[in-house]
């Protein structure tokens, strides 16, 4: 005969597993000494592309497909960069960015999309993205320019990333 555990039981599982999870890649490159950059893109290949690339310019990614997730993300580890593509799978990254600046003024929001128009300038004033980047569907153009401006901003402060 078995017996079902009571809730106090159950809850008390529940903490042991959390307890005994192993650690996450999220968690493990939270804890790096290397500047941590939150990477909000939702396509695999896209996302493959710019986490090397930013790996091997020193900085640890962590990845968001979904903005819901950078924001969890971004509450957790407080990083001080979001890079988000601008047209993402539940909401776009001109949304995010000016959600993730209601919670902190001071975040560091680079927005990255093909094209970008004079509107889209303004908006990124108004919406106090640091970076707008508009690299015409060239991944490896986008990449370079965010190694070359991590590199710029990492000389002239001793803010991370």
């Amino acid at each position: 005969m078995t017996t079902t555990p009571t809730r106090k039981q159950t809850l008390a599982r529940r903490a042991t597993i959390r307890r005994t999870r192993p650690a996450t890649v999220a968690s493990a490159a939270a804890r790096s000494p290397r500047p941590v950059a939150i990477l909000v893109e939702h396509r695999d290949e896209v996302f493959a592309r710019l986490e090397s690339d930013l790996a091997e310019a020193g900085v640890a990614v962590l990845r968001a497909q979904f903005a819901f997730e950078a924001q969890k993300l971004w509450g957790r580890y407080r990083s001080e960069l979001v890079v988000t593509n601008a047209t993402l799978l539940d909401q776009s990254g001109w949304l995010l960015a000016a959600k993730m600046h209601l919670v902190d003024p001071w975040v560091r929001v680079w927005l990255y999309q093909p094209r970008t128009s004079p509107y889209d300038e303004n908006m990124a004033k108004f919406l106090r993205i640091e970076q707008l980047l508009s690299y015409g569907g060239d991944l490896l153009r986008l990449s370079e320019t965010m190694i070359r401006l991590m590199t710029a901003t990492s000389n002239r402060s001793t803010r991370i990333v």
